[in-house]
C-alpha cells in the first residue's frame, strides 16, 4: 500500500496485493472492501495467521 500525498489517500498496488484482506480490517475509516468476505471473515483470517 502506497500513500498518495497529492490526494491524501493510500492506494493499493493490484500487482502486489494478496488479497489477504488486512488492508480493509485494519482501516479505521473502512474505505478498502474486499468482495465476498465480512470484516469478521478477515479478522479472523489475520488472528490465525497471527497464531501461527
Amino acid at each position: 500500500i502506497d500513500f498518495d500525498a497529492e490526494k491524501f489517500v493510500a492506494e493499493v498496488n493490484p500487482a502486489l496485493c494478496k488479497g489477504c484482506g488486512a488492508c480493509s480490517a485494519t482501516c479505521p475509516s473502512e474505505a478498502p472492501a474486499l468482495m465476498g468476505f465480512d470484516n469478521n471473515q478477515l479478522y479472523a483470517q489475520i488472528n490465525s495467521a497471527l497464531c501461527f
